[in-house]
């Protein structure tokens, strides 16, 4: 039999739902991992995009003769009678009977959006033989015909159009509105419009898949649709931008400080010899909401900038992509320091570094993530054109496409989290079972994790796999594999880790006091040491109480009732270096190689 038969317990990026993420073995739900994030996050999709949880704030959105829906003084809906765009008899025909001085008109009341782009979106047809008519799409404080809205043709094939506006207040409302002309003057009687599938997005300059919805608003978060407005508690199965296999995504709760994160036109960013092409190409959502930073003609510097934060040492990360201009660069500063990193988009590299320290991540389509980090507190986050922008540009068209500012206290860049006139705070994430003594080895047993090198690069205890039970317990960190002993300190066998590297680490212990530690192959750590005590509870990325997020990915993890052998343990943990010299130089100051 095979290592992988022989475990009691196999974790991997496989199936899930809202709240669970399903074991491989077992195959039944005592192996089921519990899953809790109260809010909304993100996540890299098997595309390579970054995947932001959509809601549509319509309720009834394929009910129009629900009293959701206001028909005017007039209109009638005749219910399920057209075959809708997805072959469905669900499509409602809305029918004019009303005055010719009265507005034929579907609307729904909505509650205040305090955001800066919301788009409203339907499927809409005339029936066969009708020809076409004007209408407009609305999304209003007012009247539905004359203020924030857009004039369409509806022909005889179905066609989802949208209209995107600003911000409403508490008297809003959206809408669709047969219409004649500028007069705002309806239809005479008997006009049929077919209607289906009606959506309002908060924050998207676009509409996205769309979500029926019933009695509440519902939220699609990787391939999951759920009732409410937020991606809760949603398993965040994470793939590399460029390809590969998926990983489970654990991080600490972190905010969002910046604002406007995508709309860099918005007067809260401050504009210095530059200009704001808003909405000019795909960002790396995939959505028409990247916007172009272009420098001027001045023999200036040239940036963008947010002042006012408050004082904390920072990350400052965006998603840049060349727009002719192909550097730039991210600085923090206060009234005595200016922290910076100069990126090149052309080769993806670090050009110069005065901060604590930078990334630079590549994604498709050309674009990169770049972040800084410095140790000391800064209130304003700058972006500057052509590297230190004091140079006068070619020409006034080249720049930097940007998307998705993030500032937050902390010493690394977590998963983007857009923001509009708040900051936005992500909730960690908690992946515990608290039932699964009859798979954890009492006696002796083994604990295994592959993962990625933690993203943290200050602060210890960050577990990537944790197996406890009352006060006692046996980790796997990122920084230091350890068993806690509660009478006395815990015996450190620590073990550097380095961010973005893969590991496969496995522990074994046993109650005859051998406890082994094994990295990419190796052994690390034997000692004679064993923590008496009844394991009920299991947390993947995370304590067992669903903290210390180890703030990186997880490719699996695994357990066995048994103390694998040294043999077996080097086998499971090896092969995770691509040569011998690449792995002995991963660890220069703590083993001892001779290269042959």
């Amino acid at each position: 039999m095979s290592l992988l038969t022989e475990a009691s317990l196999i974790v991997t990026p496989n199936a899930y739902k809202a709240g669970k993420l399903y074991s491989v073995i077992p195959n039944t739900n005592l192996g089921d991992m519990d899953v809790s994030r109260a809010l909304s996050a993100t996540r890299v999709n098997s595309a390579g995009l970054i995947e932001i949880a959509k809601t549509n704030l319509l309720l009834r959105s394929e009910e129009f003769d629900n009293v959701a829906w206001n028909k005017g003084t007039g209109g009638s809906i005749s219910p399920n009678s057209v075959i809708s765009p997805i072959g469905t008899l669900t499509a409602d025909a809305y029918t004019w009977a009303g005055s010719t001085t009265a507005f034929a008109y579907l609307s729904q009341p909505v509650s205040a959006i305090s955001q800066n782009s919301n788009t409203f979106s339907i499927w809409l047809k005339r029936p066969l033989g009708s020809g076409s008519r004007t209408i407009r799409l609305s999304i209003s404080d007012v009247n539905i015909f004359t203020a924030n809205s857009l004039t369409f043709t509806v022909t005889e094939t179905w066609t989802r159009f949208e209209f995107t506006s600003a911000s409403l207040n508490t008297t809003g409302s959206v809408g669709v509105g047969l219409y004649t002309g500028a007069s705002g003057t309806s239809i005479a009687a008997g006009e049929i419009l077919d209607v289906w599938g009606a959506q309002l997005e908060q924050s998207n300059a676009v509409a996205t898949d769309y979500i029926p919805t019933t009695t509440v608003a519902r939220t699609k978060f990787a391939g999951i649709t759920q009732d409410g407005p937020y991606g809760a508690n949603i398993p965040r199965i994470d793939y590399p931008p460029l390809g590969g296999c998926p990983s489970i995504l654990s991080e600490p709760a972190r905010t969002n400080e910046i604002l406007y994160s995508e709309e860099f036109d918005n007067i809260y960013w401050t504009k210095v010899n530059a200009t704001i092409s808003a909405n000019a190409t795909n960002s790396p959502s995939n959505t028409l909401t990247a916007d172009k930073f272009i420098p001027d003609a001045a023999n200036s510097v040239h940036f963008i900038e947010k002042t006012g934060l408050a004082s904390n040492a920072y990350t400052f990360s965006v998603f840049a992509k060349a727009g002719g201009e192909t550097t730039f660069s991210l600085w923090l500063r206060n009234a005595s320091i200016s922290a910076r990193a100069e990126f090149n988009l052309s080769t993806g590299t670090i050009i110069l570094k005065t901060a604590t320290s930078a990334t630079i991540e590549p994604y498709p389509n050309g674009w990169y993530r770049c972040s800084v980090y410095d140790s000391t507190p800064g209130t304003t986050a700058h972006i500057y054109g052509r590297g230190g922008g004091g140079f006068q540009p070619v020409n006034v068209t080249d720049g930097i496409f940007l998307w998705g500012a993030q500032v937050e206290a902390a010493s690394t860049a977590t998963s983007y989290m857009p923001t509009t006139s708040i900051p936005f705070t992500r909730n960690a994430d908690a992946t515990y079972n608290t039932s699964a003594t009859t798979l954890i080895g009492q006696t002796e047993g083994t604990i295994y994790a592959e993962f990625i090198g933690t993203k943290d690069i200050l602060g210890v205890n960050k577990y990537i796999c944790i197996i406890g039970g009352g006060s006692k317990s046996i980790h796997i960190a990122f920084y230091l594999a350890v068993i806690n002993i509660v009478s006395s300190p815990p015996i450190d066998l620590s073990v550097s880790f380095t961010p973005n590297l893969n590991y496969k680490i496995a522990v074994c212990y046993s109650n005859t006091g051998n406890f082994r530690v094994y990295v990419n192959g190796f052994k690390y750590h034997e000692v004679n040491t064993y923590v008496p005590s009844t394991f009920s509870t299991l947390g993947i990325g995370n304590t067992v109480a669903g903290t210390n997020q180890v703030n990186s990915n997880i490719k699996s993890a695994v357990l066995w009732k048994t103390a694998l052998t040294d043999d077996q343990c080097i086998l499971l943990t090896g092969a995770s270096f691509s040569t011998y010299p690449e792995m002995a130089n991963n660890f220069p100051n703590t083993l001892i190689y001779t290269l042959q």
